[in-house]
């Protein structure tokens, strides 16, 4: 499930018991938490208390093998906000996880960020990590393609310079894009996608990502 999701430049720390959810939730805040009721130890029930409790802003996505629809209600009444039966595929967990960003970012006004690459095309951030970003372009531009000298302008005057890889190639980024949803109108000429491994960053894009996620 990680690798699955960080595909997509959603940063991703993974648990293993509720003790090990409740150490990272001290830490940071993360925006989504995809949370299992079984949990060995310290339960899921008391972990989403926990979250209720001390990181109010992060929405809970709860899952669970039971068939009884009381877990479901629960779920909502306790303050989660989703519910989701096992089985269940790593498609739909991601069209629940990015609906969740969507709105987290509608409703707090989250900022995009304009990019320049080598040959002065110019794009926008719609999706930042501490491992790469995802960008919104008028052209394709091919798998593996390594960028040198790619150019995030943070604010005007101030700008950071990064070097990735092209990972991911997309034709239509309108479903795909967690920015795009909810009324966020398509960028003009902007109907491409590339998600960009970064090779190079410096300090200041750390720092950046940083405060995007506290």
């Amino acid at each position: 499930m990680k690798r699955f999701f960080e595909k997509d430049f959603v940063h991703v720390t993974a648990s293993t018991t509720g003790e090990d959810a409740i150490i990272n939730l001290r830490q940071k805040l993360y925006h989504v938490v995809i949370l299992d009721i079984n949990l060995p130890g310290v339960n899921g029930w008391e972990v989403l208390n926990y979250i209720k409790q001390n990181s109010p802003n992060s929405s809970v996505i709860i899952i669970t093998s039971s068939e009884d629809p009381g877990i479901r209600q629960e779920s909502i009444r306790r303050g989660a906000a989703e519910c989701m039966g096992k089985p269940f595929g790593l498609d739909d967990l991601k069209h629940v996880l990015l609906d969740l960003l969507s709105r987290k970012r509608h409703q707090r006004k989250l900022k995009t960020y304009l990019v320049r690459f080598d040959d002065q095309r110019t794009g926008l951030v719609c999706n930042l990590s501490s491992t790469g970003i995802f960008v919104l372009t008028d052209k394709l531009i091919e798998c593996g393609t390594t960028l040198h000298n790619i150019i995030l302008e943070v604010n005007e005057g101030e700008v950071i310079p990064l070097k990735g890889e092209v990972v991911r190639a997309v034709e239509s980024v309108e479903h795909t894009s967690p920015s795009l949803a909810y009324g966020w109108k398509l960028p003009e000429g902007l109907n491409y996608g590339l998600g960009i491994k970064l090779l190079e960053q410096p300090p200041v894009y750390s720092t950046l990502v940083n405060s995007l996620l506290f």
